[in-house]
């Protein structure tokens, strides 16, 4: 029975749920998605950004979770910016 609970434990740590914190969003999170919105207003599309979010998945996930969101977020407006008709938000 106890092997079970710890099987249990482990799948929703996986899932971000116990295991995880209340981390702050990123700052690159919250640049990040100010860009996405105005790039998708400027293309008349939505893109899901929900988990980079300030309530979003990325920042009730374990630590390593919420810096690979950040890492990712960094990395995606330094892509962005890089396009020629790039919003002025996202430079």
């Amino acid at each position: 029975m106890h092997r079970l609970f710890v099987v249990a434990g482990l799948v929703v740590c996986l899932l971000g749920a116990a295991c995880g914190g209340n981390h702050p969003q990123s700052p690159s999170c919250a640049a990040f998605v100010a860009c996405v919105v105005a790039r998708d207003a400027d293309r008349g599309v939505t893109t899901n950004v929900d988990r980079f979010l300030d309530d979003g998945a990325c920042w009730s996930a374990a630590e390593e979770g919420a810096t690979a969101c950040a890492t990712a977020c960094a990395r995606g407006l330094v892509a962005i910016a890089a396009i020629a008709d790039a919003p002025a938000v996202c430079r």
